[in-house]
């Protein structure tokens, strides 16, 4: 057992996981299979313990792909060796400070059974693992839920300016054709409007796309 007050007696061998500040366990994984991980994850009340498969610790090049991922979130590496548990605090990319496993509270339930060498991964309550998980399909997933889903107005403000780059639009046109238009810039603007009309109509017809989808299978978490 460990004298030090910031980690709890753990058992032997060596272990590294990565708490991570998503809503599920699914969330978690669909993150690692973007970045080409193999892992398990296991839930917690304070996040998502990820653990990268293939045993020993985990480099920082795969902590600054994750924490990158996550944006300015916090990700925690929690490493158990030597008797006790170490924490690395990242974000956006970067190492923050070196907390102790008391202060940050850690993972609670399964994950610390698991993190503590108690409890196998798979035998963990709401456990998942990144096994016939398809990367592509994954990465739509999380941007997806970075983004939020489709609001109201998001569709209104969509529709709104691609009425009115039309109406500019068409405006320009028939003052070029009725001769009021002068230089090369006066002739240049309906195409330019034309150009931002043919831009929201796409951006209208992605978010209608990204709402039906959302109907059809529930809105990203």
């Amino acid at each position: 057992m460990s004298d030090d007050p910031g980690g709890p007696p753990t058992g032997g061998g060596r272990l590294t996981g990565l708490l991570l500040p998503v809503a599920s366990a699914a969330q978690a994984v669909r993150v690692a299979a973007v970045l080409g991980l193999a892992a398990d994850a296991v839930p917690s009340s304070r996040g998502v313990l990820l653990l990268p498969r293939g045993g020993g610790g985990v480099d920082d090049a795969v902590v600054t792909r994750v924490s990158r991922s996550l944006r300015r979130a916090d990700v925690l590496v929690l490493t158990r060796a030597d008797e006790q548990v170490s924490v690395q605090r990242w974000r956006a990319g970067r190492l923050v400070d070196t907390p102790h496993y008391g202060v940050v509270g850690g993972v609670d339930g399964d994950a610390e059974r698991v993190l503590l060498g108690r409890l196998p991964a798979a035998q963990a309550q709401g456990a998942t693992s990144t096994d016939g998980v398809d990367p592509r399909e994954a990465a739509r997933e999380v941007v997806a839920a970075v983004r939020g889903p489709v609001r109201p107005w998001q569709l209104v403000l969509s529709g709104l300016l691609l009425v009115l780059s039309a109406l500019l639009a068409v405006a320009g046109a028939l003052d070029l054709a009725a001769g009021r238009a002068q230089g090369a810039l006066d002739a240049a603007v309906p195409l330019l409007w034309a150009a931002l009309a043919v831009y929201w109509a796409l951006s209208l017809r992605g978010l209608l796309r990204r709402r039906a989808r959302e109907r059809a299978g529930g809105a990203p978490a």
